[in-house]
Parts: C-alpha cells; structure tokens; sequence
C-alpha cells in the first residue's frame, strides 16, 4: 500500500491481526507462509525475515495510527497446560462463553480462591 499511495492518515484494521494470538512469533518474527509476523509487515521490515521477498512491507505504523477492532482471531480459548496434548492451537480451538467460565470458576473457587478475593 505504501508502495502504490504512500502512508496512509490512518489504518482501520477489521481484525485477524494474527491466527493465534498467544503466539508471540506471529507477532514479531515469524517466517511463515511467505508472511511475516504482524509488526515487521507494518514497519517496513520484510526483509528482515524474508530476504528477497518481493515485498518489504511499508513504514505504517511508525507514521499513522491503528485502530482495530478485535476478531475471532484475538481472542484465546481455555488456557490448559496440564490437559495431556495440550498445544496453543488446541486452546484457541477450545473457547468458552463467558456464563461457561463462571459456572466452571462457580466450581473450583473454594480452591482457587478461598479467601473471596474480589481481586483474584
């Protein structure tokens, strides 16, 4: 875009910044599928990943704001170490409307909180 009608006034992102949040490559050094991770692709940095990718990205957010809404993809599932398998892709695989999680924390707040604390 940079490239074709320069920096923009400002970049209104529709969500999907990355397809799992909560893996910190696909927002900073990822080299994946011929795409970057999310931050180097916005700030002109292609190259630096990708050495002679057609593309190097353009200088967006160094010159113009972001406002984005948030996806499917900005939002984790359970986060579950312990579960046998476990791997960032299942949890993002396994999300819970929130009336689910206060039953479940309903469950297990006598363990997790036993004193009440509303800051817990």
């Amino acid at each position: 875009m940079v490239e074709t009608v320069g920096i923009p006034d400002a970049v209104l992102f529709a969500g999907d910044f990355v397809n799992v949040p909560d893996r910190a490559s696909e927002w900073f050094d990822q080299v994946k599928d011929n795409a970057p991770g999310f931050f180097p692709a916005l700030q002109g940095k292609y190259q630096k990943y990708l050495p002679g990718f057609p593309y190097n990205g353009g200088e967006i957010l160094q010159n113009a704001p972001l406002f984005g809404s948030i996806g499917n993809h900005e939002v984790m599932g359970r986060y579950n170490p312990t579960k046998e398998g476990y791997s960032l892709s299942g949890g993002f695989n396994d999300p819970q409307p929130a009336w689910y999680a206060e039953i479940a924390y309903e469950q297990v707040k006598q363990d997790v909180n036993p004193t009440n604390d509303a800051d817990a």
